[in-house]
């Protein structure tokens, strides 16, 4: 093989490694942001998740103390509501966090606060319904329903606040990921392109009469 031959088999040699280089980075950064941007799914259902919890629980307050004050027990339809949606609206957030072990304590931590919720306001239902008004009316001016549901929006102030600081900082580690590919996928097509000079050079008319005269 002449010398001009093998610098033809070099430059597309060169040329095809970095069309692979391109295709590989491409094919990283593909996987990366999938996995990106499922972890961001996971954090904005977490905050969405943790605010449908405290909403289901305050319509459950709004539902209970309708009931105790009219003694209607249509008013009740809210707390129904949520104790049909809330505790497995609390497994749905589990299953979000479940990567995080932070987000997962918190979360246990919010799975017993509103079961203790929910065990409280059945109480003062349980006592309006064998006619003791005044006993459930009492039990809600103890204050312990309001201090309970204050550690509920504190938990779920924790969750929000941890799962937008995760938000923030994989958008940005998408953005620098997004950008080394960039900067591979760039040196490799200016690589491409030499590769590609090089084999126009080699194989142009000019130089194939320079490579035919004899040397003198």
């Amino acid at each position: 093989m002449t010398r001009s031959s093998l610098g033809v088999a070099a430059a597309a040699a060169l040329g095809v490694c970095c069309a692979l280089i391109i295709v590989a980075a491409n094919f990283a950064n593909s996987r990366a942001a999938a996995a990106t941007a499922r972890e961001v799914d996971a954090s904005w259902d977490a905050i969405q998740k943790a605010e449908e919890i405290l909403s289901l629980l305050r319509d459950a307050e709004i539902g209970q103390r309708g009931y105790l004050l009219v003694g209607r027990r249509e008013y009740l339809l809210p707390y129904s509501n949520a104790v049909d949606r809330v505790f497995p609206a609390i497994e749905q957030l589990q299953v979000r966090v479940q990567n995080d072990p932070i987000q997962r304590t918190r979360a246990r931590t919010l799975q017993t606060l509103v079961g203790q919720k929910m065990s409280e306001l059945r109480v003062t239902i349980d006592m309006m319904d064998a006619g003791n008004r005044d006993g459930a009316l009492a039990t809600v001016d103890t204050d312990l329903g309001k201090n309970r549901m204050d550690e509920i929006r504190k938990t779920v102030a924790e969750i929000q606040r941890h799962a937008r600081a995760e938000l923030a900082e994989r958008a940005t580690k998408a953005a620098r990921a997004s950008h080394r590919v960039l900067l591979t996928s760039i040196a490799a097509v200016v690589l491409v392109a030499v590769a590609l000079l090089v084999l126009v050079v080699r194989l142009s008319p000019s130089a194939a009469r320079s490579r035919e005269l004899p040397s003198s």
